[in-house]
């Protein structure tokens, strides 16, 4: 085993030498061989976006057109009267519908002759007197819930059925997570199956109401000051909803592009529930009025006729605990009962008796 002496120094190590050699020029040819490759990757690069973006239009618009809303043919035009429905909230919440369970209604409605109609179609039955097809369906749904698009919209789809969401602005505006986007409410419009409506920026707040400190619904209560004493007056108060629906009506034209026709009236209240406000009624359908063609109100009556107001139209709240059945069961006792009509059967539209020989 070698062993280095000792008190001898280590070695020194080897002249380097190649240290004193000049490195070596690249070769001009080499020089354009390596920027033709890089011209060549660029050209390649620049090829292949120019690609994507010219086969990337045609190949979305060609999913769009395949994934696109197909309405269902509606049948003969000479109703006048339909049947709405409201829905609160439809996702797996024990207190909303079920998506399951909204499936089953639906197609238990189609299954009995329903076809469903739109905003537009209900204000020119109004305003121009054009009928409707028969057993028309007007479907919403209420205060601008997430859920409720994201889970009816395919149900909605393969029916080939419109819809109306509601708008509550205030949620929207504060990004609540259970509220939609602007951006999903645009694209939830463009694609033609639903339309939008107003209902209220702070409508659903609660406010104080008496010197107790009790707290009523905002659009149809005078609100108490504590601070004043008193209660303000009915110009404060007109003024206070008038600027509600304004910035209301306001934010949903500025996002959408688009003014909305139809108002539904938060908790579908305008007044009616207390005999002695009268200031409240009068003023909260006078402003449905003001600024739209069309109000809903909510709540066991799902008929509306040629004659009903147009300022506050039936909507019927459907319950989670009902079925498809039920629900068909409940719409077939809305319809008039006059001579010449008779009650739906199970699964099959109502027809008009023999005189007429149509519904």
């Amino acid at each position: 085993m070698s062993t280095i002496p000792p008190n001898e120094p280590p070695s020194a190590p080897p002249p380097d030498e190649f240290a004193n050699l000049e490195p070596l020029p690249v070769a001009p040819a080499r020089v354009a061989v390596l920027k033709a490759s890089y011209r060549q990757a660029w050209l390649y690069f620049l090829l292949t976006v120019c690609l994507i973006v010219a086969w990337g239009v045609p190949l979305r618009y060609a999913v769009l057109r395949w994934m696109a809303y197909a309405p269902r043919a509606a049948g003969p035009r000479d109703a006048h009267e339909f049947v709405a429905l409201a829905y609160e909230g439809v996702s797996e919440d024990p207190r909303d519908i079920g998506p399951d369970r909204f499936k089953e209604q639906v197609a238990a409605l189609r299954q009995a002759g329903y076809r469903t109609i739109t905003l537009q179609d209900v204000r020119a039955l109004y305003r121009d007197g054009k009928p409707l097809p028969r057993r028309a369906l007007l479907l919403t749904f209420d205060q601008s819930r997430k859920s409720s698009y994201f889970d009816a919209r395919a149900v909605l789809q393969r029916a080939g059925w419109n819809a109306v969401m509601f708008l509550w602005t205030r949620p929207i505006r504060d990004e609540d997570p259970a509220a939609l986007r602007w951006p999903y409410v645009r694209a939830m419009l463009r694609g033609g199956a639903w339309e939008s409506g107003a209902q209220s920026d702070n409508g659903f707040e609660r406010v104080i109401a008496d010197h107790s400190g009790n707290r009523r619904n905002f659009m149809t209560s005078p609100r108490w000051s504590p601070g004043e004493m008193r209660y303000e007056t009915p110009d404060e108060f007109s003024r206070r909803l008038n600027e509600d629906h304004e910035a209301c009506r306001k934010l949903i034209e500025r996002e959408t592009g688009a003014a909305p026709i139809a108002y539904a009236f938060p908790y579908g209240d305008f007044g009616q529930y207390d005999e002695r406000a009268i200031l409240s009624r009068r003023l909260n359908l006078d402003l449905a009025a003001k600024y739209y063609d069309l109000g809903f109100i909510l709540g066991t009556a799902a008929l509306n006729t040629r004659h009903s107001d147009p300022r506050r139209l039936n909507r019927l709240l459907v319950s989670p605990q009902w079925t498809g059945a039920e629900l068909v069961q409940r719409l077939d006792h809305a319809w008039p009962q006059r001579e010449g009509y008779t009650r739906a059967r199970a699964g099959r539209p109502a027809v008009l008796a023999a005189r007429l020989g149509r519904f």
